[in-house]
């Protein structure tokens, strides 16, 4: 059998003793408490909200604990800390107010009607109530903060500066809506070949010989004819000069054969060319011109 929809009387029995339960402690708990305010000195009206900061309190904590949504891990582990601390609160203070009857840490007397009544309670004890209700202010405000804190989305940090964005080009418009267009098939019509040429066959080429020199007349000089010798400073004259043109050149006048063809092409001995050599560096040194030096 179902009652009320998908409910069934098992789980409506559950219900109504957890219900049942909750309320007969509520009522207990709110009634010790409200007797604790007025011992430590709270007027009869003043004295109800002791209960009510302290039990309902404990009662929206753990529904932000154990109850559904989106809550951050910090503000979870916020309430569970304070579900904790005011549930053993609200156990402390009751058990403080039967402790407080039974004439632990107070003075019992009788009152007008004859009963027992607590009519002096330790100054620690009356200090320690009083500051009850702020701590609870307190901690009402941090829990606000932080779920005022949890609503906010998060922000996202930039260490860099942004940059300008430039403006986007304006999309082309858009020409076909709607449906697909199919792709352009090709045209049937056949096309028409246009004929190759062919370029005319070359002869090969008909390879060339390189042409051939004739070869130099040799002169040669009769028999017994001797060459005219010239003196000895236009020879000098000569071969520095002829040592000047080759140094220049940057040609190597200690180079091995040197001086044997300077002596067949100035007509001198090996010993002259020597030094017309070493006339040509003194002269080289001391920057005196081709014809001084001759002289």
């Amino acid at each position: 059998m179902k009652l009320f929809g998908r409910w069934e009387a098992r789980s409506v029995a559950i219900l109504a003793g957890t219900y049942g339960v909750i309320g007969a402690s509520a009522a207990l708990s709110f009634e010790s408490l409200r007797g604790l305010g007025e011992l430590v000195g709270y007027s009869p009206r003043l004295a109800n909200g002791l209960p009510i900061s302290i039990d309902l309190y404990a009662a929206v904590v753990s529904l932000i604990w154990l109850g559904p949504g989106s809550r951050s891990t910090k503000i979870r582990r916020w309430a569970k800390q304070n579900t904790v601390f005011s549930a053993a609160l609200s156990i402390a203070c009751n058990a403080l107010y039967h402790a407080l009857l039974a004439g632990k840490l107070s003075t019992l007397a009788r009152n007008a009607a004859g009963a027992m009544a607590v009519v002096d309670v330790n100054a620690a004890i009356v200090v320690a109530v009083g500051a009850i209700p702020p701590i609870i202010l307190v901690l009402v405000v941090h829990l606000l903060s932080l779920l005022a804190e949890d609503r906010q989305p998060p922000e996202v940090a930039t260490d860099s500066p942004r940059r300008p964005v430039a403006p986007r080009a304006a999309d082309p418009p858009v020409v076909a809506v709607g449906r697909l267009v199919p792709p352009p098939t090709p045209s049937a019509r056949p096309v028409a070949e246009i004929p190759t040429q062919k370029r005319p066959e070359l002869p090969a080429p008909t390879p060339v010989s390189p042409p051939v020199r004739p070869p130099a007349p040799v002169t040669r000089k009769p028999a017994g004819a001797v060459a005219p010798v010239k003196p000895a400073s236009d020879r000098k004259a000569a071969a520095l000069a002829e040592l000047a043109r080759r140094d220049v050149a940057g040609e190597d006048l200690s180079r091995p054969g040197f001086n044997e063809e300077m002596a067949e092409r100035l007509g001198v001995s090996l010993r002259s060319v020597e030094g017309y050599k070493t006339a040509y560096r003194l002269q080289k040194a001391g920057g005196v011109s081709t014809s001084e030096a001759s002289g």
